[in-house]
């Protein structure tokens, strides 16, 4: 955080500094240089694991040890992983006119289940 500030405070545009990632400030600016601008927009290319299921039915004398008609493991995971992000640290998927205003990542969920016959 405090590099992110720094980086903000002390790298404004002036004609000696016109590599700089920030326009400089301006009091009362009429033109509103500062408020929306292309070097806040991020590419959105990812490819995302989004959903993995995965079940696996015991056999058949290992459920008749058990005294049971069948037995199954089940995992469902939801939003694993970026296998590929363009922008990192960054929720990639946005609405579709492409607007957010919060920055919030999408929930990962992991279920375990277990279905028992008897």
């Amino acid at each position: 955080m405090l590099n992110q500030v720094k980086e903000l405070v002390g790298n404004y545009w002036t004609p000696t500094n016109t590599g700089a990632s920030n326009p400089l400030p301006i009091f009362n600016n009429p033109f509103n240089s500062g408020e929306w601008s292309t070097r806040t927009i991020y590419s959105t290319d990812f490819i995302r694991l989004k959903e993995l299921s995965l079940s696996y039915a015991l056999p058949k004398k290992v459920t008749d040890v058990l005294r049971l008609s069948s037995l199954r493991l089940s995992l469902t995971a939801n939003n694993l992983l970026y296998l590929y992000a363009a922008t990192k640290d960054k929720e990639l998927e946005v609405p579709i006119n492409g607007f957010r205003a919060l920055d919030v990542p999408s929930l990962r969920t992991i279920s375990f289940g277990l279905n028992v016959g008897f």
